[in-house]
């Protein structure tokens, strides 16, 4: 990995390639003025998953329809559940004063790159030949969006689910970090780098109308209590939600898509699951893959630092505030949420962005 550092003032800077993008990235190395030296170390540690939730639930519905949109502008307000859009160009553009009004206006919602004009790229295809081709689907697309609706692309989600070995150099040469497939499964709680299923760049997924019939409520209810039970991030992968059934690729009617979100809505509402957009989920995890801890108690304080590791992420894309569970040792900890109960201990429960150092007092 290429990397060069600078100090500006106390702050050390280092900048690296993340994941082998060729832009450098930037890290905040920990002040060592933040943490004293003379100071006991707490038990602490950044749970898997925002809020120390057991799993994770992202649902990202394909294409970009208009119709799709405004529906899921509806019911995501309803649920206050979050939603990530996996829009091509081709479909996004003609309302694309609708779709950045409404995303300006509904933080639940959220636009990702999903090429622009929704093309097969598998190896062997046309496509997979032409840079040319491959680069206005993929960062075409790309800039498309980041110039439309502000936030950066990190996340792609393919077409037809499918990726060429061209079109995968090309998107880690654009900044993209996670890639949603079409193997369906679950994926961990912390993903390896690779293309295998299961891995960033081949991420799996549930589709939302894969089985129909009497049973498939059961079924999807299922899938939330698995990813509770075992630990694990489903990503779901829905198309159209329709009042009634309209022949489209696996469109759910939206009686179905009421009942599923509100079982989403009670997992997240009781502490189970975590409901996360796609970027807030992918941000999470690369964030807790690249940072450590520091708690120390001193002088009637605890010392916290999330010390970013030297492989670096850029904190200014990187802004998710990961949860820090502290041990408690029979003293409150003021202004953190808890204690809760988990492993037969009490642990207190606090929140950090990457490179943010905090003294909390202790009584």
């Amino acid at each position: 990995m290429n990397r060069y550092i600078r100090k500006t003032g106390n702050t050390l800077i280092q900048f690296s390639y993340l994941f082998g993008k060729s832009r450098p990235q930037l890290q905040r190395a920990t002040n060592s003025k933040d943490i004293p030296d003379n100071g006991t170390p707490a038990e602490a540690y950044i749970a898997p998953v925002y809020k120390d939730r057991s799993g994770i639930v992202t649902i990202i519905s394909d294409d970009g329809h208009f119709s799709t949109g405004k529906m899921i502008d509806f019911l995501s307000n309803k649920y206050d559940m979050p939603f990530t859009i996996g829009g091509a160009v081709i479909n996004v553009a003609w309302h694309e004063a609708w779709w950045e009004k409404t995303i300006t206006h509904n933080s639940r919602m959220e636009l990702v790159n999903h090429s622009y004009n929704h093309i097969r790229m598998e190896n062997g295809s046309d496509i997979a030949a032409s840079t040319k081709r491959l680069t206005h689907e993929l960062i075409h697309s790309k800039r498309y969006f980041e110039k439309r609706f502000g936030a950066e692309q990190i996340c792609f989600v393919c077409p037809e689910n499918r990726m060429c070995s061209k079109g995968y150099e090309l998107l880690r040469q654009s900044g993209i970090l996670a890639v949603r497939q079409g193997t369906r499964g679950y994926n961990d709680l912390s993903p390896d780098q690779g293309e295998e299923p299961g891995e960033w760049y081949n991420l799996k997924t549930m589709g939302i109308m894969d089985q129909t019939g009497p049973d498939a409520r059961e079924t999807r209810k299922k899938w939330l209590e698995d990813a509770v039970k075992e630990k694990k991030w489903l990503i779901e992968m829905w198309h159209n939600i329709s009042d009634e059934e309209d022949g489209g690729y696996q469109t759910i009617l939206r009686e179905d898509a009421e009942k599923h979100l509100a079982e989403i809505k009670e997992l997240s509402d009781n502490g189970q699951l975590w409901a996360a957009k796609f970027t807030e989920a992918v941000k999470y995890i690369v964030e807790r893959q690249h940072c450590s801890v520091i708690a120390v108690n001193c002088n009637d304080e605890l010392h916290l630092s999330l010390a970013v590791r030297s492989d670096g992420i850029d904190t200014s894309v990187f802004d998710h505030p990961l949860t820090v569970m502290i041990r408690d040792y029979g003293k409150k900890i003021e202004g953190l949420d808890g204690p809760v109960f988990k492993d037969g201990s009490a642990w207190y429960m606090a929140e950090l962005l990457p490179g943010e150092s905090k003294a909390l007092f202790i009584s």
